[in-house]
């Protein structure tokens, strides 16, 4: 009797292993497209991935960024068209910028005189991929 269950046990545990190997995943995946929240006095935040704005079924929405010896630039936009952009000469959202590629996410904040207070690159795995 006890060999048994023993036995039954071990299948039991066998065939669990084998159903839930069935059910494997490829990890998390997630489009972040182009959102633009402006204050009325022209502060705000933004937000988007680079791969999901680029496989947008609209025209408007974008993320970039560009970075000079002396001063960064990035601007988002949502697919309403909205855009929201800053500039700094800050030395470390420069470096941020710099990590920004085509596989990237950005986050930006912008004070009312269109100065960035912040700017956050995401380089994840869980971003969809590109699309032409």
């Amino acid at each position: 009797m006890r060999q048994s269950r023993v036995r039954f046990f071990g299948v039991t545990v066998a065939v669990t292993i084998l159903l839930s190997a069935a059910n494997a995943y490829a990890g998390h995946k997630f489009a972040w497209p182009g959102y633009v929240s402006r204050n009325a006095d022209g502060s705000g935040y933004a937000y988007g991935s680079a791969a999901a704005t680029r496989g947008s079924s609209d025209s408007n929405q974008e993320v970039r960024c560009a970075v000079t010896w002396s001063s960064a630039s990035c601007t988002i936009w949502d697919a309403a068209g909205n855009a929201l952009s800053c500039q700094t000469t800050d030395a470390a959202m420069m470096a941020a910028a710099r990590t920004f590629t085509s596989d990237s996410g950005l986050q930006i904040l912008v004070n009312a005189s269109g100065t960035c207070t912040g700017i956050y690159v995401y380089n994840w795995s869980s971003f969809a991929p590109k699309t032409p």
